[in-house]
């Protein structure tokens, strides 16, 4: 892994590329949210909450310990949940009590103490170091009586966003502060694929409604075969200057080889972490990975991961939304469309340099806690629905 770093820090205009900030770097950090660094060691785990010094003067930083986050507990508990994962196909339920118990062990071991400490703050920036950044710190919780799912989730008490270091939220946030999110380029599941690789039924319904939010001069699809190539998108992403990105595909994740892991394009192409540390970008306001696994790490990991997030933010995107596990198509077309038309919202009330995590965290909250009945009346309302044929998505909705 430090090779890897180091072969792309020669690279021109990444010589930086996860090195330690400064604390002026930090303090520069935090004038958009406080950010909160958590470890874990063999003697336990630490968060360091970091304010800025208009906000704090005396003291802008404080410790949160959390004993029970030791490597040996963090390397037991993930151990034991991507096993099961590895073997999410054969058990589809083993997977998701693991997942149900992970999350939940992490608001007993990281998110009760820290958000005890972040209480009054209504958003939060995390910077996960190491094997943690493989893990939804945001999805965490604990038991409650008085929601419809009998749980609250660490994402119910605060907005939490994600960053690789405080050099990176900042370059992000220069990007958002000038670049206008007017014209997007949408990949459309891209085929042919290997024919071990399912469908994507919903991608066409997923990509309509997202680009109907643009004017129809200011948006493009790619899905014809020899559109999809990853070569072709590349070159597309480089010349077109699109200013947001939305790839509805398939992606993998290589936990030893996380340069590898990467969007799978026509003819079974990989779109790689490396890839994206190649480009040089004018400024993608937004990115959004469609996608399974876009935001795993690899397992070999330095202070900082290396994953798709990381490598579109390094070579020039404002935002990035992605996914940390294996996803539904459909589901998630519901969550992209209920994203976008928060997001165009949030944009046309706050400007368009406004935080993407609010929007992504209402819409999360949204799918997760409207009833069937409600999902499928809403599905039914989408302008797009009627045009590709879609109803049978509401009455599908409507039974499971």
């Amino acid at each position: 892994m430090g090779t890897l770093i180091e072969q792309i820090r020669q690279l021109e205009g990444y010589e930086n590329f996860l090195k330690l900030p400064t604390f002026k770097d930090v303090q520069i950090a935090t004038r958009y949210t406080p950010l909160v660094y958590i470890v874990a060691t063999p003697a336990g785990g630490l968060a360091l909450i970091v304010r800025s010094l208009e906000e704090k003067p005396e003291k802008p930083v404080a410790r949160v310990w959390l004993p029970e986050l030791t490597d040996a507990a963090l390397k037991e508990q993930l151990a034991h949940y991507l096993n099961v994962y590895s073997n999410r196909k054969k058990d589809q339920q083993a997977w998701k009590d693991a997942l149900e118990n992970i999350a939940h062990w992490l608001w007993q071991t990281v998110m009760e103490r820290l958000l005890l400490k972040l209480a009054g703050d209504t958003q939060v920036t995390l910077i996960l170091v190491g094997r943690l950044g493989l893990l939804p710190l945001h999805a965490a919780w604990t038991e409650v009586n008085n929601t419809p799912t009998g749980k609250r989730y660490a994402l119910d008490c605060l907005t939490i966003s994600y960053t690789p270091n405080a050099r990176s939220l900042i370059s992000a946030r220069n990007i958002a502060n000038r670049v206008l999110p007017d014209t997007i380029l949408a990949i459309q599941e891209p085929k042919p694929q290997p024919e071990t690789v399912e469908p994507l039924l919903y991608s066409k319904y997923e990509v309509q409604q997202v680009v109907s939010h643009f004017s129809a001069n200011k948006r493009r699809i790619l899905e014809k075969p020899e559109e999809t190539t990853s070569q072709t998108v590349l070159s597309t992403i480089l010349s077109k200057n699109d200013t947001v990105l939305h790839f509805s595909c398939h992606g993998v994740a290589n936990l030893n080889k996380p340069l590898e892991s990467g969007l799978i394009m026509a003819n079974n192409e990989h779109l790689t972490v490396k890839d994206f540390l190649e480009l040089r970008l004018n400024g993608v306001r937004l990115a959004t990975l469609s996608a399974c696994e876009t935001g795993m790490p690899g397992m070999d990991l330095p202070d900082e991961v290396v994953n798709l997030p990381a490598g579109l933010l390094q070579a020039g995107v404002a935002g990035v939304v992605a996914s940390l596990w294996s996803v539904s198509d459909m589901s998630t077309a519901l969550l992209m469309t209920k994203f976008y038309q928060e997001v165009i919202t949030l944009w046309q009330q706050q400007g368009t340099q406004a935080s993407i995590a609010p929007a992504l965290q209402k819409a999360q909250c949204w799918l997760r806690d409207a009833t069937k009945e409600e999902l499928a009346q809403w599905v039914k309302e989408l302008p797009m629905l009627k045009k590709f044929g879609y109803f049978q998505m509401a009455n599908f909705v409507r039974k499971t």
